[in-house]
């Protein structure tokens, strides 16, 4: 019996230990970056083949236009990155209520707004030998409608698996004991 009692409480420390989250590894990647990685890879393939159609590219322009777009879409990912940074950083002044020199972080904020907006003007420079002005202009409508179908599914897919809100405090109970 003893022995028993015994065997029971070794197997039951060995399922406790068992049940501790794992130790995070560096070596190994984590998953739900993985999972970002696999997301953001299937809307870059989306995004392609919607802006293909949208433009009517055929094999030749594409092969043109495409390179040209990869190094577009970088650049201003690393300017909207430290747009949000700037950004960030404001609002975490404001909430702090610190001393930030705001007119400087305003000025840096408009200097990267403008920089956004040069990039574009000038990457459709670039391209006026691939695309028509028309073209050019949808590719302009593409990238707005794109931008804001994005924000969409982002704030839905928010909306959808938010926690749910915490229910109102009941009401008092009264007293339904019978006076005698």
């Amino acid at each position: 019996m003893r022995r028993m009692l015994m065997l029971f409480c070794a197997v039951l420390m060995s399922a406790t230990l068992f049940a501790q989250p794992p130790t995070p590894n560096p070596d190994v990647p984590d998953p739900q970056w993985m999972r970002r990685e696999r997301i953001n890879e299937r809307i870059e393939a989306m995004r392609i083949w919607k802006l293909t159609e949208a433009l009517s590219l055929d094999a030749d322009r594409a092969v043109v236009f495409f390179p040209r777009y990869k190094v577009y879409l970088a650049t201003m990912d690393s300017l909207e990155m430290k747009r949000m940074d700037i950004l960030q950083a404001i609002s975490v002044g404001v909430e702090a209520d610190s001393s930030m020199d705001y007119k400087a972080k305003v000025s840096e904020i408009q200097r990267t707004s403008r920089a956004i907006l040069d990039q574009q003007e000038a990457f459709l420079k670039q391209n006026s030998d691939v695309l028509s002005e028309k073209e050019q202009a949808a590719f302009i409508m593409f990238e707005h409608r794109f931008h804001q179908r994005l924000r969409d599914i982002v704030r839905d897919l928010r909306r959808d698996h938010a926690p749910p809100a915490t229910p109102p405090p009941p009401f008092p109970e009264k007293d339904h004991r019978r006076r005698r």
